[in-house]
């Protein structure tokens, strides 16, 4: 079972997110936070194979999360979506130590192969 926390400041979004991770992986706890400091409180205090979280939130946002999460728990796999555009934060939010940038326009078919691939497991054919 995968333990996977997505992080985004609306609801619909924290919905779409959940739905097609449930579809994959129906045996999955999904956790959700609306905030920067959620999102950093639930990450220390669990154990997760995955981190999801928008750019831009109240408290920071995703960038300064990142920082903090992977100064606690650096092995924890971080993949930032958002409405911004991919080249131009693709490039940055990687170098910051996310595994992954992902536009929340391409979300319904490069979320779950980014996953698989992050998690390294199998790709569907």
């Amino acid at each position: 079972m995968h333990r996977i926390l997505i992080a985004d400041d609306h609801q619909t979004i924290r919905q779409i997110l959940k739905n097609i991770l449930l579809d994959e992986f129906p045996l999955a706890h999904v956790e959700e936070a609306d905030n920067t400091f959620t999102l950093i409180d639930k990450a220390f205090a669990g154990d997760w194979d995955l981190i999801i979280s928008d750019l831009v939130m109240p408290g920071g946002g995703g960038l300064y999360a990142l920082e903090q999460i992977k100064k606690k728990k650096p092995s924890i796999p971080i993949l930032i979506v958002s409405t911004h555009p991919s080249d131009q934060y693709a490039k940055l939010v990687v170098a910051a130590g996310a595994e992954e940038f992902i536009n929340k326009s391409n979300l319904p078919e490069r979320l779950i192969p980014s996953i698989r691939r992050i998690l390294q497991l199998p790709q569907h054919s």
